[in-house]
């Protein structure tokens, strides 16, 4: 089983390797999508500056075992995928009130959007893992409706309710 970290996880490296040393010593691979790998890049660039050095990201990641999982998304999951979204939010409205919905579970209450804002790497991330099936599961502290599938098939954990489920577990030699 692949264990998904999402932003809000590899974010905070306390949490992040803590969550990694538990998920190994219990023999499950821990990865991150490609495109927060991209993200979590720019940031560490923007915040360091000139001394910023891609090595020493590769070289943190490979300590704490976060393997980079690349973004699947051709023409047939392209379609997959916005079929199961037109399930789920098949109005006119809902769809844009999902987004708005996605947005202010991370921005606050105060977020807007137009009519042309792009759905975010969240709802990329959590399409994928679903894809996965019961071969993983996402751990995200986001209350987004982008993890509300995955939340249904106790397939998203929050950090606290999978570092319980992890430490339950026995470890592996």
């Amino acid at each position: 089983m692949r264990i998904w970290l999402d932003s809000t996880l590899l974010w905070s490296p306390r949490k992040a390797k803590e969550l990694c040393a538990l998920a190994r010593s219990r023999g499950f691979e821990v990865g991150v999508s490609a495109q927060i790998h991209l993200e979590q890049l720019r940031r560490d660039r923007t915040r360091r500056g000139p001394s910023f050095d891609p090595a020493f990201t590769e070289q943190y990641l490979s300590r704490v075992g976060i393997s980079i999982q690349p973004l699947r998304l051709d023409r047939p999951t392209a379609e997959r995928w916005g079929q199961r979204l037109h399930e789920r939010f098949g109005s006119s409205d809902a769809w844009p009130q999902a987004k708005l919905r996605s947005l202010r579970a991370k921005l606050g209450d105060g977020a807007t959007l137009s009519d042309r804002t792009p759905m975010t790497t969240d709802w990329l991330v959590a399409l994928q893992v679903e894809d996965d099936g019961d071969d993983a599961l996402v751990v995200t502290d986001d209350g987004g409706p982008e993890w509300d599938a995955l939340r249904a098939g106790s397939q998203a954990r929050t950090y606290d309710d999978a570092r319980a489920w992890l430490t339950s577990l026995p470890e592996r030699a």
